[in-house]
C-alpha cells in the first residue's frame, strides 16, 4: 500500500470516528451522558485509554472534572481541579488553546512547570471547550504510551471537542428547561395543596359550628363536603402529575 493510500485510509477511518461520535452525542440528554458518549464512541475508537472532561464552575476558579476510561461505559471518578493548577487540563483553559503532549520528555521541554495527574510516561491531548468566544471547559484525551500526534489527529480532536461543547451546552439547556418545568410543577402542587387545605378547613369549620349549634345533619353534611373537596383536589393533582410525566 502506498503512502497516499495509507493516508486516505486513515482519513476515512477518522471521519468514521467523527460520524459515530456525533451520532452518540446527539442522543445524550445530560452533560454526564455527553461525556460518556464521547469516550465510548470517540476516544475508544481512537485507541485512547482515558478521558477527562472538565467544566468550569460559576466563579471560574475550579474545574469540575469527570474521569472516564475507555474500558468502562460510565463515569469513574469526579475531581475538582483549581483553574490555576499546573496541569494540562487547566492550562489549556488558561491559554484558550489546544495542547498536544507526546511524552513526559516533551512535557518537560515544551511545557516546563506543568505536571500530570498520572506520572507515568504517556501522551495526551487537551482541547478547550468553547461556546462562541467563551471557554467553559476542556477535554483531555490520554494514551498509555507516548505517541506523536499527526495533523489529522490534531484536527480530529479539535473537531471532537467542538462537537462535544455543542452537545454539552445543549444538554445543559435541556437540564435547565427540565428544572424550570419541575419548579413550575412543584409550585402548582403547592398551590393545589393550599386549595385543598382551605377547602377542608372551611368545610370543617362549618361542620364544627353546626355541631355546636346542635344541627347534627348540617355538621355531617359539612364533613361530607370536606371529604368530597379533598378527593376532587387529590384526583386533579394525580391527573396533572400523570400528564406531566407523559410530557417528559
Amino acid at each position: 500500500m502506498s503512502v497516499a493510500e495509507d493516508g486516505l485510509r486513515r482519513q476515512v477511518a477518522l471521519l468514521q470516528v467523527l460520524s459515530d461520535t456525533t451520532a452518540a452525542l446527539s442522543e445524550a440528554a445530560t452533560p454526564d451522558e455527553v461525556s460518556v458518549a464521547l469516550v465510548n464512541s470517540g476516544l475508544r475508537s481512537l485507541g485512547a485509554d482515558v478521558g477527562f472532561v472538565g467544566r468550569v464552575d460559576e466563579g471560574r476558579t475550579t474545574l469540575n472534572v469527570l474521569r472516564l476510561f475507555a474500558t468502562s461505559p460510565s463515569v469513574q471518578d469526579r475531581l475538582e481541579l483549581p483553574l490555576d493548577a499546573p496541569y494540562p487540563l487547566a492550562e489549556a483553559m488558561r491559554r484558550s488553546e489546544a495542547l498536544f503532549i507526546g511524552s513526559n520528555e516533551e512535557l518537560s521541554c515544551d511545557f516546563p512547570g506543568l505536571r500530570r495527574i498520572s506520572a507515568e510516561d504517556h501522551a495526551c491531548a487537551t482541547v478547550p471547550l468553547r461556546d462562541g468566544d467563551e471557554v467553559f471547559g476542556a477535554l483531555n484525551v490520554g494514551f498509555d504510551e507516548p505517541r506523536a500526534f499527526t495533523d489529522d489527529d490534531r484536527a480530529l480532536l479539535v473537531e471532537l471537542a467542538r462537537r462535544c461543547a455543542q452537545a454539552m451546552r445543549r444538554a445543559e439547556a435541556f437540564e435547565a428547561a427540565t428544572r424550570a418545568h419541575d419548579a413550575v410543577e412543584r409550585e402548582l402542587r403547592e398551590l393545589r395543596a393550599f386549595e385543598l387545605n382551605d377547602d377542608v378547613v372551611q368545610e370543617l369549620a362549618v361542620a364544627k359550628l353546626a355541631f355546636e349549634l346542635g344541627e347534627v345533619d348540617e355538621a355531617r353534611a359539612g364533613v361530607r363536603r370536606a371529604l368530597e373537596a379533598s378527593e376532587a383536589t387529590l384526583a386533579r393533582m394525580v391527573s396533572e402529575s400523570e400528564s406531566f410525566r407523559r410530557e417528559r
